[in-house]
């Protein structure tokens, strides 16, 4: 059941909704089509063609003569951040939303979250959303529903309760424009997560809202060979260290923080490939030290079902000399893993 929200728009505010495009000419039409077709009219759609090769640029072109709305760009290949990143410096409206480009949303999508975010006086607005694949449709919802800070919000994404998707956010432009955020390109698997992050920081009011239903329709995209699943987890990880560059509002966000950093770890543990574990950063004592630091503060260990040895490891990480010798035992623990698996 939709719950509707009665808030007054006498001043419909301009929407900017962002799209990035790299060979989808099977499923543009149909993510187009949910835009244009939105119940809420005031939208700006920014089409950024990421050098497409395949037939997308033709269809944009297309919906640019029907819809007087659409403005599109096209440019080099250089990957999703980079489109996004383009798409924000065209966007003139008060919010932004993302579609990917092989997804479509409800009809009733913006309307919906722009009311919620005028109800709210939020600065983002999250819905949840349905993940459509061979096995059928199935839900993923944020794991709370009402108004929290924005460093809550950091808190909640690195606890893996709120989820690192660019889509399902109405963000303020201000945000973006005042702070200057831009996407890591280098760090493109995991640009959700740090345009995520980036705009928390910076949020003083989020709002999650599941009970107004699933609003975005999103198709997994495919990651079927070895090769490219090891490349994902590497480059992965290294896009996690990389946002400690970006620092923390909070002690309680850089503790999230670690126990979001040491999770991927373990994940990359369970792979069992030595050359992806030799690349890994997680073995720098410094990173390790502040890890055990975090867990003997917060006992996350349990949560993540982590070796009994660094449960006791950091049971010992009480102060400065006992964290960074607890930290050299810990990374020849994780040498053994690559020593392991290198046979």
């Amino acid at each position: 059941m939709r719950l509707l929200i009665c808030v007054r728009m006498e001043n419909i505010d301009l929407v900017s909704i962002v799209v990035p495009i790299y060979n989808v000419e099977e499923y543009l039409e149909q993510c187009l089509q949910s835009i244009i077709n939105q119940t809420y009219s005031n939208l700006e759609i920014i089409l950024v063609d990421d050098g497409s090769v395949d037939n997308s640029l033709s269809i944009i072109k297309k919906y640019a003569k029907i819809d007087n709305r659409i403005i599109y760009v096209s440019k080099e290949n250089g990957g999703q951040a980079s489109a996004r990143n383009v798409g924000y410096t065209m966007a003139h409206g008060k919010w932004i939303w993302n579609v990917d480009a092989d997804d479509t949303i409800d009809v009733h999508t913006i309307e919906m979250v722009v009311k919620r975010a005028l109800l709210n006086d939020s600065d983002i607005v999250i819905s949840s959303h349905k993940l459509v694949n061979n096995n059928g449709i199935n839900r993923i919802s944020p794991r709370f529903d009402g108004t929290i800070t924005g460093e809550e919000a950091s808190v909640l994404m690195f606890s893996h309760v709120i989820g690192g998707d660019p889509w399902t956010r109405l963000i303020k432009t201000d945000i973006i424009k005042q702070y200057d955020i831009r996407i890591d390109e280098d760090f493109s698997v995991i640009d959700d997560v740090i345009l995520n992050y980036l705009v928390f920081m910076h949020s003083n009011r989020v709002t999650a809202c599941d009970e107004l239903g699933p609003t975005h329709f999103y198709r997994p995209k495919s990651t079927s060979s070895k090769s490219h699943t090891l490349m994902f987890r590497k480059k992965h990880h290294q896009g996690i260290i990389a946002l400690a560059n970006y620092g923390f509002i909070s002690k309680r966000v850089e503790y999230a923080y670690y126990g979001y950093l040491f999770a991927d770890f373990l994940t990359c543990i369970s792979m069992r490939n030595w050359y992806l574990l030799k690349s890994l950063s997680l073995t720098n004592i410094g990173v390790l030290a502040d890890y055990l630091q975090y867990v003997s503060s917060y006992s996350l260990l349990k949560k993540e079902r982590s070796s009994k040895k660094i449960e006791l490891l950091a049971l010992g990480a009480k102060n400065s000399i006992t964290r960074y010798i607890s930290a050299f035992i810990l990374r020849l623990y994780f040498e053994s893993f690559k020593y392991r698996y290198s046979k």
